[in-house]
C-alpha cells in the first residue's frame, strides 16, 4: 500500500532540510495532508502514520492491513469527538469490495474502523447533521455508479442513517445520483 513513504520538510527561506522520514503512509491520489492536529501551533502530517512537526512518528498504533489493491483514498480533519483533545483524522479506504472502511483516529488510537457492510465510502462530508448527538457526523457517499445508498456515521463510527437516493431524488435526476456533498449553513443554526 505504501508506495511513497518518504517525506522531507524544507525551509522556504534557506532550502535547508529540516527533517526527513521514511515512515509516511498517506493517500494514493495526491500529496500529503497536514493540519495542526494537537493545537500546538505547528502542523503535523496525517495518514496511516502521523508525523509530528519535527519529523518524528506521533502514533504507536499500527493501521489495519488494507487488502490489495487497497489504498488510502482521502484524508479529512475535524473535531469529530469533542471529548478528545485536538482534531481527529478521518481516512477513507478504497480497496477490495466488501472490506472498505472509514477510519477515525488520532495520535493516541484508532477510534473506529467504521463500515456499512464493507462498502467503499468514496466521498464524505463532516458536520453537525444531528445536533442531538455528541460531536459531528460523517456522511458517506456509496461507491456505486448507479443506485447509490449513502449512510451517516456518528462520532464513534456507528451507522446512524442510511437510505437509497432513488427513493427520494427528483424525477429528472439520472440514476448516477450524487457525486459529492458539501455542508452548507442555510439558516445560521447548529445543524
Amino acid at each position: 500500500r505504501n508506495k511513497y513513504p518518504w517525506l522531507a520538510a524544507l525551509s522556504l527561506e534557506s532550502g535547508e532540510v529540516l527533517w526527513t522520514t521514511s515512515e509516511y503512509d498517506g493517500v494514493r491520489h495526491g500529496g500529503f495532508r497536514a493540519a495542526d492536529l494537537d493545537f500546538d501551533g505547528l502542523d503535523e502530517v496525517a495518514g496511516a502514520v502521523l508525523i509530528d512537526h519535527d519529523g518524528s512518528r506521533m502514533n504507536q498504533w499500527k493501521y489495519r492491513a488494507v487488502r490489495n489493491p487497497g489504498h488510502l483514498d482521502a484524508i479529512h480533519f475535524a473535531d469529530v469527538n469533542p471529548d478528545l483533545e485536538g482534531l481527529e483524522v478521518i481516512i477513507l479506504e478504497e480497496g477490495k469490495r466488501d472490506d472498505d472502511r472509514v477510519a477515525i483516529l488520532n495520535s493516541e488510537s484508532v477510534i473506529a474502523y467504521a463500515s456499512r457492510n464493507g462498502e467503499e465510502p468514496q466521498n464524505v462530508a463532516i458536520g453537525d447533521f444531528d445536533p442531538s448527538r455528541k460531536g459531528l457526523e460523517i456522511w458517506c457517499r456509496s461507491r456505486f455508479e448507479f443506485d447509490q445508498m449513502p449512510w451517516v456515521l456518528d462520532a464513534d463510527g456507528n451507522v446512524i442513517a442510511e437510505w437509497a437516493v432513488n427513493d427520494g431524488k427528483p424525477g429528472n435526476w439520472t440514476p448516477e445520483g450524487i457525486e459529492s456533498i458539501y455542508r452548507i449553513d442555510w439558516d445560521g443554526g447548529p445543524k
